[in-house]
C-alpha cells in the first residue's frame, strides 16, 4: 500500500478493519448456544452451487488440527494464507518441489471446505482469509 497523503483514507479504513477483527477476536463469545447445537452445524455435509463438501469430524485427530491451526491467535488481525497454514499443519515439511506441491494441494481442499461451511471467508482481491463470527464461535467452543 502506498504512503502519501493521497491515499491516507484507504489506509484508514484497512486499519480500521484490522482493528474491529483483533477487537472481535478478544470479546467473548455467545455461550448461550450449547456445545451440541454448534458442532451439529460443521458435522453435516454442505452442498454450495451444486458441489458437495464433506462434513467435518471436530474430533478426528486431521481436522481437530485444523480447526486449531485456523483459530490460531497469530492469524487473528492479518489472517492466513496457504502457506501459513501448511506450516502450521506440517512443520517438518520437506524441500522437494513435489511434496510442496503436495501439501498445497492437501491445503486448498481443507480451505474449500471451511469455506464451503462459513468458518473462513476470502479477502477480496488478495490469498488471505480470515475467520468468519460463526467460525470464531465454533472453534472456540470445540477447542
Amino acid at each position: 500500500m502506498r504512503k502519501g497523503v493521497a491515499d491516507m483514507y484507504h489506509r484508514a479504513e484497512v486499519s480500521q478493519q484490522s482493528n474491529d477483527r483483533y477487537a472481535e477476536a478478544l470479546a467473548s463469545p455467545d455461550t448461550s448456544t450449547p456445545i451440541g447445537q454448534l458442532a451439529a452445524e460443521v458435522c453435516r455435509s454442505v452442498r454450495k452451487h451444486g458441489t458437495r463438501y464433506r462434513a467435518l469430524r471436530p474430533w478426528s485427530l486431521q481436522d481437530r488440527k485444523l480447526l486449531k491451526s485456523v483459530s490460531s491467535g497469530d492469524f487473528t488481525t492479518g489472517g492466513f494464507c496457504n502457506r501459513d497454514l501448511a506450516r502450521q499443519l506440517y512443520p517438518t515439511a520437506d524441500n522437494d518441489p513435489a511434496e510442496r506441491r503436495r501439501i498445497a494441494s492437501e491445503v486448498s481442499y481443507w480451505l474449500r471446505i471451511l469455506r464451503a461451511h462459513g468458518l473462513i471467508h476470502k479477502s477480496p482481491g488478495q490469498r488471505r482469509y480470515h475467520m468468519t463470527t460463526k467460525g470464531r464461535e465454533i472453534t472456540t467452543a470445540l477447542s
